[in-house]
Protein backbone atom coordinates (compact mmCIF):
# COMPACT_ATOMS: atom_id res chain seq x y z
CA UNK A 1 0.00 0.00 0.00
CA UNK A 2 1.40 3.34 -0.96
CA UNK A 3 1.54 5.86 2.06
CA UNK A 4 2.54 8.81 -0.35
CA UNK A 5 3.86 9.85 -3.36
CA UNK A 6 4.18 14.08 -2.66
CA UNK A 7 5.23 15.50 0.31
CA UNK A 8 5.42 19.21 1.04
CA UNK A 9 8.58 20.09 -0.08
CA UNK A 10 7.92 18.17 -3.51
CA UNK A 11 4.46 19.90 -4.21
CA UNK A 12 6.09 23.38 -4.15
CA UNK A 13 8.90 21.79 -6.73
CA UNK A 14 5.75 21.09 -8.76
CA UNK A 15 4.87 23.95 -8.51
CA UNK A 16 7.45 25.72 -10.09
CA UNK A 17 7.83 23.02 -12.80
CA UNK A 18 6.71 19.38 -13.44
CA UNK A 19 10.46 18.14 -14.21
CA UNK A 20 11.84 19.14 -11.28
CA UNK A 21 8.89 17.42 -9.85
CA UNK A 22 9.58 14.26 -11.62
CA UNK A 23 14.01 14.32 -11.28
CA UNK A 24 13.07 15.45 -7.28
CA UNK A 25 11.49 12.32 -6.90
CA UNK A 26 13.08 9.60 -9.21
CA UNK A 27 16.39 11.15 -9.73
CA UNK A 28 17.25 13.46 -6.63
CA UNK A 29 20.71 12.50 -6.89
CA UNK A 30 21.39 15.44 -9.63
CA UNK A 31 20.30 18.10 -7.86
CA UNK A 32 23.21 20.65 -7.05
CA UNK A 33 23.10 23.11 -4.37
CA UNK A 34 25.74 25.52 -4.08
CA UNK A 35 26.70 26.66 -0.74
CA UNK A 36 25.12 29.94 -0.55
CA UNK A 37 22.05 27.79 -0.46
CA UNK A 38 23.43 25.48 2.07
CA UNK A 39 24.17 28.18 4.23
CA UNK A 40 20.79 29.53 3.28
CA UNK A 41 18.92 25.97 5.13
CA UNK A 42 21.22 26.22 8.04
CA UNK A 43 20.32 29.32 9.08
CA UNK A 44 16.47 28.60 8.22
CA UNK A 45 17.01 25.31 10.67
CA UNK A 46 18.84 27.40 13.26
CA UNK A 47 16.04 29.99 13.43
CA UNK A 48 13.70 27.12 13.63
CA UNK A 49 15.35 25.97 16.50
CA UNK A 50 14.94 28.87 18.39
CA UNK A 51 11.58 28.82 17.56
CA UNK A 52 10.80 25.42 18.76
CA UNK A 53 12.67 25.84 22.12
CA UNK A 54 9.67 28.79 23.17
CA UNK A 55 7.35 25.97 23.05
CA UNK A 56 8.64 23.96 25.51
CA UNK A 57 8.37 20.46 26.56
CA UNK A 58 7.50 19.22 23.18
CA UNK A 59 7.56 15.76 21.49
CA UNK A 60 9.54 15.44 18.49
CA UNK A 61 7.70 13.28 16.17
CA UNK A 62 10.36 11.39 14.08
CA UNK A 63 12.25 10.90 17.56
CA UNK A 64 9.46 8.95 18.75
CA UNK A 65 9.49 6.97 16.41
CA UNK A 66 11.25 4.11 14.25
CA UNK A 67 10.57 5.84 10.55
CA UNK A 68 8.75 8.39 8.61
CA UNK A 69 6.20 5.59 7.60
CA UNK A 70 5.47 5.37 10.87
CA UNK A 71 5.72 9.02 11.99
CA UNK A 72 1.67 9.84 10.82
CA UNK A 73 0.21 6.85 13.62
CA UNK A 74 2.69 8.04 16.18
CA UNK A 75 1.91 11.59 15.21
CA UNK A 76 -2.20 10.58 15.56
CA UNK A 77 -1.43 8.91 19.20
CA UNK A 78 0.26 11.39 20.58
CA UNK A 79 -2.85 13.48 20.19
CA UNK A 80 -5.17 11.63 21.22
CA UNK A 81 -4.75 12.29 24.42
CA UNK A 82 -6.85 14.47 26.75
CA UNK A 83 -3.73 16.80 27.77
CA UNK A 84 -2.53 19.70 26.34
CA UNK A 85 0.37 18.67 24.07
CA UNK A 86 2.87 20.54 21.56
CA UNK A 87 5.07 18.57 18.60
CA UNK A 88 7.70 19.13 16.28
CA UNK A 89 7.58 17.37 12.77
CA UNK A 90 4.28 16.29 13.77
CA UNK A 91 3.33 13.92 10.43
CA UNK A 92 -0.03 13.63 8.41
CA UNK A 93 -1.01 12.07 5.69
CA UNK A 94 -4.16 12.49 3.33
CA UNK A 95 -4.48 12.11 -0.80
CA UNK A 96 -1.19 10.18 -0.64
CA UNK A 97 0.32 13.56 0.41
CA UNK A 98 3.00 13.65 3.37
CA UNK A 99 3.30 17.08 5.51
CA UNK A 100 5.54 17.43 8.18
CA UNK A 101 4.25 20.56 10.61
CA UNK A 102 7.23 22.60 12.54
CA UNK A 103 4.97 22.67 15.48
CA UNK A 104 1.40 21.49 16.38
CA UNK A 105 -0.16 22.77 19.69
CA UNK A 106 -2.96 20.89 20.71
CA UNK A 107 -4.89 22.45 24.19
CA UNK A 108 -6.67 20.17 26.44
CA UNK A 109 -10.10 20.55 25.00
CA UNK A 110 -9.13 19.61 21.53
CA UNK A 111 -8.32 22.80 19.73
CA UNK A 112 -5.22 22.29 17.45
CA UNK A 113 -2.84 25.16 16.00
CA UNK A 114 -0.12 24.27 13.52
CA UNK A 115 2.81 27.00 13.41
CA UNK A 116 5.12 27.01 9.91
CA UNK A 117 8.87 28.63 10.58
CA UNK A 118 10.26 30.73 8.35
CA UNK A 119 13.27 32.75 8.50
CA UNK A 120 12.20 35.64 6.36
CA UNK A 121 10.71 38.61 6.76
CA UNK A 122 8.65 38.87 3.68
CA UNK A 123 5.69 37.11 3.67
CA UNK A 124 5.80 35.04 -0.07
CA UNK A 125 3.38 33.49 -2.21
CA UNK A 126 5.59 30.55 -1.76
CA UNK A 127 4.89 30.74 2.12
CA UNK A 128 1.37 30.74 1.30
CA UNK A 129 1.43 27.63 -0.89
CA UNK A 130 3.76 25.61 1.39
CA UNK A 131 0.63 26.84 4.72
CA UNK A 132 -1.94 25.48 2.06
CA UNK A 133 -1.01 22.69 1.32
CA UNK A 134 -0.25 21.77 4.60
CA UNK A 135 -3.83 22.94 5.89
CA UNK A 136 -5.02 20.77 2.61
CA UNK A 137 -3.42 17.69 4.33
CA UNK A 138 -4.04 18.06 8.11
CA UNK A 139 -7.42 19.64 7.95
CA UNK A 140 -8.49 16.86 6.18
CA UNK A 141 -6.26 14.12 8.60
CA UNK A 142 -7.85 15.47 11.45
CA UNK A 143 -11.57 14.53 10.19
CA UNK A 144 -9.47 11.34 11.26
CA UNK A 145 -9.55 12.56 15.01
CA UNK A 146 -13.09 13.53 15.66
CA UNK A 147 -12.26 14.85 19.23
CA UNK A 148 -9.98 17.51 17.65
CA UNK A 149 -10.28 20.51 16.01
CA UNK A 150 -8.29 23.04 13.61
CA UNK A 151 -8.23 26.08 15.54
CA UNK A 152 -5.99 28.22 13.42
CA UNK A 153 -2.75 27.92 10.47
CA UNK A 154 0.06 30.41 11.75
CA UNK A 155 3.54 31.21 9.58
CA UNK A 156 5.82 32.37 12.29
CA UNK A 157 8.65 34.74 10.23
CA UNK A 158 11.93 36.53 11.50
CA UNK A 159 10.78 40.14 12.90
CA UNK A 160 14.12 41.29 11.14
CA UNK A 161 15.91 40.94 14.69
CA UNK A 162 15.81 37.12 14.54
CA UNK A 163 12.37 37.12 16.84
CA UNK A 164 9.36 35.36 16.05
CA UNK A 165 6.02 36.98 14.45
CA UNK A 166 2.98 35.56 14.12
CA UNK A 167 0.57 35.52 11.75
CA UNK A 168 -2.54 34.07 11.02
CA UNK A 169 -2.38 32.40 7.33
CA UNK A 170 -5.94 29.95 8.12
CA UNK A 171 -8.56 31.88 5.90
CA UNK A 172 -5.54 32.28 2.79
CA UNK A 173 -5.54 28.50 3.57
CA UNK A 174 -8.88 27.24 3.15
CA UNK A 175 -9.43 29.46 0.40
CA UNK A 176 -7.27 27.25 -1.43
CA UNK A 177 -8.25 24.15 -0.63
CA UNK A 178 -9.73 23.42 -4.20
CA UNK A 179 -7.10 24.91 -5.85
CA UNK A 180 -4.35 22.63 -4.26
CA UNK A 181 -6.25 19.21 -4.22
CA UNK A 182 -6.45 19.86 -8.07
CA UNK A 183 -2.69 20.32 -8.40
CA UNK A 184 -2.51 17.11 -6.28
CA UNK A 185 -3.87 15.15 -8.93
CA UNK A 186 -2.08 16.88 -11.79
CA UNK A 187 1.37 15.96 -10.10
CA UNK A 188 0.17 12.57 -9.35
CA UNK A 189 -0.75 12.16 -12.78
CA UNK A 190 2.98 13.90 -13.71
CA UNK A 191 4.60 11.22 -11.26
CA UNK A 192 2.99 8.43 -13.19
CA UNK A 193 4.24 9.29 -17.10
CA UNK A 194 7.76 10.05 -18.15
CA UNK A 195 9.96 12.85 -17.30
CA UNK A 196 8.37 15.68 -18.56
CA UNK A 197 10.29 17.93 -21.55
CA UNK A 198 10.26 21.22 -20.55
CA UNK A 199 12.44 23.83 -21.80
CA UNK A 200 13.96 26.02 -19.60
CA UNK A 201 13.36 29.50 -18.66
CA UNK A 202 12.22 32.01 -16.13
CA UNK A 203 10.83 28.98 -14.19
CA UNK A 204 14.67 27.96 -13.75
CA UNK A 205 15.00 30.60 -11.37
CA UNK A 206 11.80 31.85 -10.13
CA UNK A 207 10.47 31.52 -7.03
CA UNK A 208 14.16 29.73 -6.32
CA UNK A 209 17.01 28.99 -8.59
CA UNK A 210 16.18 24.89 -9.25
CA UNK A 211 18.59 22.78 -8.43
CA UNK A 212 18.60 20.62 -11.78
CA UNK A 213 19.87 23.44 -13.76
CA UNK A 214 22.60 21.72 -14.73
CA UNK A 215 21.07 18.67 -15.83
CA UNK A 216 18.81 20.45 -17.82
CA UNK A 217 21.28 22.54 -19.59
CA UNK A 218 23.07 19.46 -20.63
CA UNK A 219 24.37 19.08 -24.32
CA UNK A 220 22.15 16.78 -26.54
CA UNK A 221 22.82 12.79 -27.26
CA UNK A 222 26.01 12.75 -29.63
CA UNK A 223 27.89 15.75 -27.43
CA UNK A 224 30.25 15.61 -24.11
CA UNK A 225 27.77 15.57 -21.14
CA UNK A 226 28.24 16.89 -17.70
CA UNK A 227 29.88 14.44 -15.42
CA UNK A 228 28.18 14.93 -12.10
CA UNK A 229 30.62 13.33 -10.29
CA UNK A 230 33.16 16.01 -11.29
CA UNK A 231 31.23 19.09 -10.40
Amino acid sequence: MVLYRLTKSKFIRGQQCHKALYLDVYHPELGYYPSEVLERFARGRSFEAKVKAQFEGGIDVLRACRGINEAPATTAELLKNNNETTLYEAAFVYDEVLVLADIVHKTASGEVTVYEVKNSKAVTDVFRNDVSVQHYVIANALQELPTLSLKDFSLICNDGSDNPLTLSLLDVARDAMKHIAAQVQQFKEVLQGTEPQVAMGVQCESPYACPYQRYCSRKPRGQRELDFNSL
